[in-house]
């Protein structure tokens, strides 16, 4: 009976790593197609045949939302291979798209069809990954800096609103009454008549979201080992900088300046590249990935977690730093069975794309 118990806790421990691994391959896109339809005899909605029709033309748009999130020599190997993926978008699917909505307009004749398909990512970059020209950064160095955080809480103040009231009194003509028993009396009665007209305007007030600090330990393994692979010498900013160079804002004062706004002071970021030019560092990577609050997934129930990249690449070799490319902002989106799987899946995908990324404007330069 032991025995038993233990091969069926190790089935649902692996199939769980498998569910988790497949979740972080896949990438999720919506599409959406219309089509005309004709009533039948008996029925004035579209048959299966005119649905059918409606969700492969959705999914060939949710194909072009997906590949045009590709960049650099990404998107220079798909165009010479374009033909033979659209013959068989299929095949990079990890299943059935799901149709999410359906709206009949009976009127027009039309269908339209809501469908949300994933991708396998994987299958696509080793498809795509033998036409690609690899960058080689001949050992070059590159510090870098990705703050991970986590969106804590998020504040709206009141909105701003202005109130203009005014009011005038309207006096009607004089009303004169005969009075009764011959002679003639007259009686003036003046009517008072209120009006107020009121107007303003109302100034809405954006929100203040407070960030929480996370570890990137994720991160930087992605990046570290993308870069390698590429031909870079890759390291932390913090880790070689400022043990060698010395000088300049601590890690942690950088990592608190993002955690109270969007982007840190120009102040920080111009002694960043200073101190890169000081160590002889080629190139600087600064960028975050914010974690978006959690919510639940409508179509599958789990939970889903967005994290959203940020990132520019600074040439530290020329006198005056310049930017030589960017990344976003761009999401992507884990799904998990609880927040902190849908958090690492989002993560793992968001380091490798934002890895990828990077060496891929590298060698474009």
């Amino acid at each position: 009976m032991n025995f038993f118990i233990k091969k069926l806790v190790f089935f649902i421990i692996v199939l769980c790593f498998t569910s988790q691994m497949s979740l972080a391959a896949s990438v999720t896109v919506k599409g959406q197609a219309t089509v005309d339809y004709e009533s039948g005899t008996f029925s004035s909605e579209p048959n299966k045949k005119d649905i059918n029709k409606a969700k492969k033309k959705a999914l060939k748009k949710a194909w072009k939302k997906y590949v045009s999130r590709f960049d650099g020599a990404k998107r220079k190997a798909y165009r010479s291979m374009k033909e033979n993926f659209l013959s068989e978008i299929e095949e990079y699917l990890t299943g059935d798209p799901k149709i999410v909505e359906t709206e009949i307009d009976e009127e027009s004749g039309t269908v339209t069809v809501y469908i949300r398909a994933e991708f396998d990512d994987g299958k696509v970059q080793a498809q795509l990954g033998e036409s690609m020209q690899p960058a080689v950064g001949n050992n070059e160095e590159f510090a870098f800096l990705f703050v991970t955080r986590q969106q804590g809480s998020i504040k709206q103040k009141d909105d701003k609103v202005t109130s203009i009231s005014s009011a005038e009194t309207i006096h009607s003509a004089s009303e004169k009454v005969k009075a009764s028993g011959g002679s003639a009396a007259s009686l003036d009665k003046e009517k008072a008549v209120a009006k107020t007209v009121k107007g303003g305007n109302t100034v809405r007030s954006s929100e203040q979201v407070k960030w929480v600090i996370q570890g990137s330990k994720e991160v930087d393994t992605a990046v570290i080992q993308t870069l390698t692979d590429a031909e870079y010498e890759p390291f932390p900013y913090g880790t070689l900088v400022f043990e060698e160079c010395g000088g300049g804002p601590t890690i942690e004062i950088i990592r608190n300046e993002f955690a109270k706004k969007v982007n840190m002071s120009s102040k920080t970021e111009a002694t960043m590249k200073k101190i890169s030019k000081r160590c002889d560092v080629s190139f600087l990577g600064v960028g975050t990935l914010d974690i978006m609050l959690a919510s639940t997934d409508p179509v599958t129930g789990l939970t889903l977690v967005t994290v959203s990249v940020t990132a520019q690449i600074f040439d530290t070799k020329r006198r005056r730093a310049r930017v030589i490319g960017s990344v976003g902002p761009v999401q992507f989106k884990g799904l998990g069975d609880s927040e902190q799987v849908a958090r690492n899946n989002a993560l793992i995908k968001a380091s490798k794309n934002l890895a990828e990324k990077l060496v891929n404007q590298l060698g474009m330069r």
